[in-house]
């Protein structure tokens, strides 16, 4: 399963689409399907404004079973309830990983003249302010 990003929605987010899913990949747009004992969350990309974060946490509370957030940029994080055990998302920059209990493992971006990624954060509620 996967979302499109910012760069398939600004080209051919049709002709991406048709391509993954002759492929056998589902694309999730802000949509929510349960696999197993997990309901796997799409939320579209929110730089090119396609995300619909209570439409995408709604359906999987609809569906049951414990929530995993795919989004295309980690842009998202800020507006999603603590709580969630694991988002991914595939388009990062200067390695932002949360962890549980540890918080950021990078606060200062070395490429990018050390500029703060984060403001703050709180990972004991899993909350991180970029």
């Amino acid at each position: 399963m996967t979302v499109l990003g910012n760069h398939d929605y600004w080209t051919a987010p049709r002709g991406v689409r048709e391509a993954l899913n002759k492929a056998g990949i589902v694309v999730l747009e802000n949509q929510a399907v349960r696999r197993g004992p997990l309901a796997i969350v799409g939320i579209g990309d929110r730089f090119s404004t396609h995300d619909d974060t209570v439409s995408s946490l709604t359906a999987a509370r609809g569906i049951g079973g414990v929530p995993i957030v795919l989004t295309h940029s980690p842009d998202i994080v800020p507006d999603l309830p603590a709580g969630l055990p694991l988002v991914l998302a595939g388009h990062t920059h200067c390695g932002q990983v949360v962890l549980p209990w540890i918080g950021p493992l990078l606060m200062r971006a070395p490429k990018d003249h050390w500029r703060q990624l984060y403001k703050g954060s709180n990972p004991a509620e899993g909350e991180m302010t970029p």
